[in-house]
């Protein structure tokens, strides 16, 4: 094979490499409709103190009561939101419009943080 036909086979193949990723994604969000499958469910049990902190931590950021409610009800805590949570996922959990956009900038914000 030449250089050029190498190429052209690492293309197709990223192409297809995206394709399935695409359908993996869409598969996932089909699946995000089933309650006990949802993004949000990621913690099986939270505790009291982590309950509190999320809140604190949540009304620090200025959410408002039913985004606090949201959150808490989808088993979120504080670790999960700040290191794993997505936009997607706080969508899903029926946070819209500015609280959302509130939330994922400090969010970003603290990803974006140098550790110290």
């Amino acid at each position: 094979m030449t250089v050029f036909e190498d190429v052209i086979a690492a293309v197709e193949n990223a192409v297809e490499l995206v394709r399935d990723a695409a359908l993996l994604y869409q598969s996932c969000l089909f699946l995000s409709d089933i309650p006990s499958v949802s993004p949000c469910h990621w913690k099986t049990t939270q505790g009291d103190s982590e309950s509190s902190t999320l809140t604190q931590w949540l009304q620090r950021t200025g959410a408002d009561g039913d985004t606090i409610n949201r959150l808490l009800a989808a088993d979120f805590s504080l670790q999960d939101l700040l290191s794993i949570a997505t936009r997607d996922d706080l969508k899903y959990c029926g946070i819209r419009g500015g609280m959302l956009c509130r939330l994922w900038a400090a969010i970003t914000r603290h990803r974006n943080t140098p550790i110290k």
